[in-house]
């Protein structure tokens, strides 16, 4: 079942796994979606060829960060990776603020070049607890 956004989501009592697919630029609902999952422990987050880097449409770090980052995230996978900006702002802020993940995977998209790959890894690395 597909979730059209909306301008107030509902708060997700008990939600503890999400599998989401963006698409163009839900960077804003990605964060709100965040705010209303409180007890969520599993997130994948599939990427979308059309999500292009539009200005002021990219990943922005929340004032404060959510329950779910600090209390029970305990595994994320950014699929479908291309490697944009906001993808790698992303994983560093779920790397650095989520209290006891376990696993960050990332799947990037078949055309991604092996310089991105490595340099996303370098930087993330840097991020890794």
């Amino acid at each position: 079942e597909q979730l059209i956004c909306c301008t107030k989501l509902p708060m997700f009592h008990n939600l503890t796994h999400v599998k989401l697919k963006l698409f163009f630029n839900m960077w804003g609902w990605l964060q709100q979606m965040l705010e209303q999952c409180h007890k969520l422990q599993s997130l994948i987050v599939k990427g979308c060829e059309h999500q292009d880097e539009i200005k002021d449409q990219s990943w922005k770090d929340p004032p404060t960060v959510p329950n779910c980052l600090s209390l029970h995230l305990r595994t994320c996978c950014l699929a479908y990776c291309r490697g944009t900006e906001s993808e790698l702002q992303f994983a560093k802020y779920i790397l650095q603020n989520s209290k006891i993940l376990k696993t960050m995977k990332i799947k990037y998209n078949y055309n991604v070049d092996m310089k991105v790959k490595d340099q996303i890894k370098m930087e993330l690395s840097s991020s890794a607890k």
